[in-house]
């Protein structure tokens, strides 16, 4: 099939073995090309309209760490293990869609890349690694 119907039929697919079987689909997409250091959302998912459409939730996952390197990277948890120190991302889960609830917010979480491991930080985590002495900002965060 051309690309925009076999993405039309994979998305009705998934959407009918979710809602026959009562079972979480996830999926990964593919995102048009972006900037260092930019966020993800909806309009960047380089693939048919019909996934948005189709789908129940659509979470956008950011690791500032990946995208800009360590040594401009701010959001991250450094950790002090005596003379050790360690920076591990938090990484930052936008809601982009949401038809369970009316959440529609983000969620920041410490990544453990080693354990393949998230765990639920606070936006006030997030926040104080972000005024670690740098004028970046993430979107949303004040």
């Amino acid at each position: 099939f051309e690309e925009r119907i076999r993405f039309k039929k994979m998305s009705h697919q998934a959407k009918y073995l979710a809602e026959k079987y009562h079972v979480a689909f996830l999926a990964t997409m593919e995102y048009h090309k972006l900037a260092s250091g930019t966020s993800p959302e909806n309009s960047n998912l380089a693939e048919t309209v019909q996934m948005e459409y189709d789908l129940s939730m659509i979470l956008h996952v950011y690791n500032e760490l990946k995208d800009v390197g360590i040594e401009k990277a701010k959001l991250v948890t450094i950790l002090e293990n005596g003379a050790e120190t360690k920076t591990i991302p938090i990484v930052d889960v936008r809601v982009g869609k949401n038809k369970q609830t009316a959440f529609q917010d983000k969620l920041y979480f410490n990544f453990y890349p080693e354990k393949g491991k998230f765990l639920e930080t606070t936006s006030d985590a997030a926040k104080t690694a972000l005024n670690r002495g740098n004028d970046r900002r993430l979107e949303g965060l004040s």
